[in-house]
């Protein structure tokens, strides 16, 4: 469904008699504009760091050697990253990217906003999620 804001998707399990047995329901909503706007200059420094970016963006609590190390470390694997486009499973303080690369596949970029200060809170890179993806 979509909505004003975000959307709704339901998934609806029936039986063999055609009664609905399960209904899961997940809300989607586009990422707080904070979030969307840090998203590009967070995917630029996938193995090209810059203070500079970091500093207005990310708050002082959060391990700056750490998340340095965590997108050199993404840069050598996967080059440099854009970002492609938002996840839409987050919600106002919690956002999710997809990072295109050069190499590698894409990368999921999550970020946490501090509704007040305005600063990420928590920024991590992993492989991409794959909605849908089949059990082995």
């Amino acid at each position: 469904m979509a909505c004003d804001h975000g959307g709704q998707t339901f998934d609806v399990t029936v039986d063999s008699q055609k009664r609905i047995i399960d209904v899961r329901r997940d809300d989607t909503f586009p990422p707080e504009s904070r979030l969307a706007a840090a998203a590009e200059p967070l995917a630029r420094l996938v193995g090209q760091w810059d203070d500079r970016v970091v500093a207005p963006l990310v708050d002082p609590a959060i391990d700056r050697a750490e998340m340095k190390s965590a997108f050199a470390e993404a840069g050598a694997v996967h080059g440099n990253c854009s970002a492609r486009h938002p996840d839409l499973r987050g919600d106002k303080t919690h956002g999710r990217f997809v990072l295109s690369c050069a190499r590698g596949g894409p990368l999921e970029l999550r970020a946490t906003i501090d509704d007040t200060t305005g600063k990420l809170t928590r920024v991590t890179l992993a492989p991409a999620s794959v909605a849908g993806r089949k059990c082995p």
